[in-house]
């Protein structure tokens, strides 16, 4: 394959510049493909953003990229409650994601965004979304790379913003924008085979491109990221929970017994949050809500063991 040296830096807090991510037949042949696969208008609100995208699985590409970063990106990830989390773009708001997390890679859904050019393109002011396949495995950071030199001047930069911005609808250009330059903390001139690297939750925008200006091309891969150790407190409290009632209603009513011990298993299994399998428990048992805590209850059986919660 073709050599390449893939070197990193930091912008700011949460925010890295790769260079080195492909090479020139590699961003051509991405633009090729993703002209072949069809560029469609994305269409949404014109005043937020203007661009053309195709989106495309790619497992092959998603390695090739990955083997390139994978030890330059941030190899324990704190999600906590803190200041510092949220400041730098991690999900600190959200207690059932705390935990340490360790890189797994690329999500292989891709994604090649054009901006038309001379005047025309640009993303306003913007958090990006994350990909979530379990609780304990998800996306924490966007790859956004680029397939073609913008020369300077020609507007088209990724801008880091200040995080408390409010959306400003520019009268003139019917566009949502930034009112004050200052909001812009950092900004990055598209190069050929260079990628920003950030925490989903940081506020940025594609900078709108000036008249005369070639087209933008960018492509986008989530970095996947995989919790250490134990479940969190929530779910294995409630998991807990719901083993304990599934005990109780045992002999009582079995069928609603099963259905609770599925639960369980489906919650520490990540394919349903704690607050879900609370009210569906809840549910089941013709409740409120599930009992807190976790209830001390005799175990049927001969010589009447202790109760449940002390195994």
């Amino acid at each position: 394959g073709r050599e390449i040296m893939t070197r990193c830096e930091p912008i700011r807090d949460g925010a890295w510049l790769f260079t080195g991510v492909l090479n020139q037949y590699e961003c051509e042949e991405l633009q090729r493909l993703a002209v072949k696969r069809g560029m469609a208008d994305y269409h949404s609100d014109e005043r937020l953003r203007v661009m053309e995208r195709a989106e495309m699985d790619a497992p092959e590409f998603a390695a090739i990229v990955w083997e390139r970063i994978k030890t330059l990106i941030p190899q324990r990830v704190v999600v906590d409650g803190s200041h510092d989390a949220r400041s730098i773009g991690l999900p600190a708001d959200e207690e059932e994601l705390h935990g340490v997390w360790r890189p797994l890679g690329l999500n292989p859904f891709l994604r090649v965004a054009r901006y038309p050019g001379d005047g025309r393109g640009h993303f306003g002011p913007h958090r990006d979304g994350s990909y979530e396949k379990s609780l304990t495995e998800r996306s924490l950071l966007t790859l956004n790379g680029y397939l073609a030199d913008l020369p300077e001047g020609c507007g088209g930069r990724t801008r880091f913003l200040v995080d408390e911005l409010e959306l400003h609808n520019d009268e003139a250009t019917g566009r949502f924008s930034i009112k004050d330059p200052h909001a812009v903390t950092h900004a990055v001139q598209p190069a050929l085979g260079a990628a920003v690297v950030f925490y989903h939750g940081l506020m940025h925008d594609g900078e709108p491109l000036a008249a005369g200006a070639p087209p933008k091309w960018i492509f986008r891969f989530d970095i996947m990221y995989r919790r250490e150790g134990a479940p969190p407190d929530a779910l294995a409290l409630t998991a807990r929970r719901l083993d304990v009632e599934a005990e109780n209603m045992e002999r009582v009513e079995p069928m609603v017994s099963m259905e609770l011990s599925r639960l369980a298993l489906k919650l520490r299994d990540g394919r349903v949050t704690p607050e879900a399998a609370q009210a569906r428990g809840a549910a089941l048992l013709g409740r409120e809500r599930l009992l807190d805590g976790v209830v001390d209850t005799d175990v049927w059986g001969p010589s009447g063991e202790d109760g449940a919660a002390a195994r």
